[in-house]
């Protein structure tokens, strides 16, 4: 009888913890987020939010600074926006002068004072250090990116992103920002195939006037994180730019 009893007693416990399992997993904040409209909707929220800090909705320009303390070098570039999808990155070293390169929603193209012609290229493709052309000219996440996912606790909220466009430069990102202000903390980079490209790290960011501002972030392989290569942005402000400088006939014209 003894016996009976203890076999009944550990068959209850097993079915009370798997009730209470269920229950929790079914009801936490976290299982709600992922499948909730409302959630999706703060998630598209909070990427606008998190944009003004990286951009204007109108014309702008900034200077970047890109260095790597492994490699004891750093190189500053003058970025102009047109605020929507087009933006030109200037070479600002005296051995780069005259580099450009145009950045689109669909492609990317170098121009030089050596060549006639414009060059293609992948967004991809490292710029200095661990940093890509379209880490410093182009990374929008709410009007690149549609949100997957989005997953809060009291201290976090994590967004899984997925590219909208194929020339995106990352096909999918997870982020992770502060559940209370929005600001971001972390991300990581991920290919088509899904392998991780690169981690991110938010090292400078505050509110000033309600608007995110993003002065200072880290990126470094998976690999090699002892290999950081830190961007700095600054000096921004709001410009009147003729929309046709955002071409590659212009640009082109402008060499020669």
């Amino acid at each position: 009888a003894i016996f009976q009893k203890l076999v009944f007693w550990r068959q209850s416990m097993i079915k009370y913890i798997f009730i209470s399992l269920s229950i929790s997993l079914v009801f936490s904040p976290l299982a709600l987020a992922e499948h909730s409209t409302d959630s999706l909707e703060k998630a598209k929220a909070i990427l606008t939010f998190i944009d003004k800090g990286r951009t204007a909705d109108s014309a702008f320009e900034t200077v970047m600074e890109v260095s790597n303390e492994k490699e004891n070098s750093t190189l500053k570039y003058r970025l102009v926006d047109n605020g929507e999808n087009k933006s030109i990155l200037y070479f600002l070293e005296e051995r780069q002068k005259g580099q450009r390169i145009l950045t689109t929603q669909d492609e990317t193209w170098l121009f030089t004072n050596k060549t006639k012609r414009a060059i293609k290229i992948p967004s991809i493709q490292k710029l200095f250090g661990d940093a890509s052309i379209g880490d410093v000219a182009r990374l929008r996440f709410s009007k690149d990116y549609e949100t997957k996912e989005i997953m809060c606790t009291n201290r976090i909220c994590q967004l899984v992103l997925k590219s909208l466009n194929a020339q995106s430069t990352y096909a999918a990102i997870t982020l992770d920002v502060d559940a209370k202000n929005w600001l971001p903390i972390s991300a990581e980079l991920y290919a088509a195939s899904g392998k991780q490209l690169k981690s991110m790290r938010f090292t400078s960011v505050r509110i000033e006037d309600n608007t995110p501002v993003i002065e200072e972030w880290l990126l470094y392989s998976p690999s090699q994180p002892e290999n950081v290569t830190k961007i700095n942005a600054s000096s921004f402000s709001l410009v009147s730019i003729p929309s046709v400088t955002f071409t590659k006939a212009y640009l082109l014209m402008s060499n020669r």
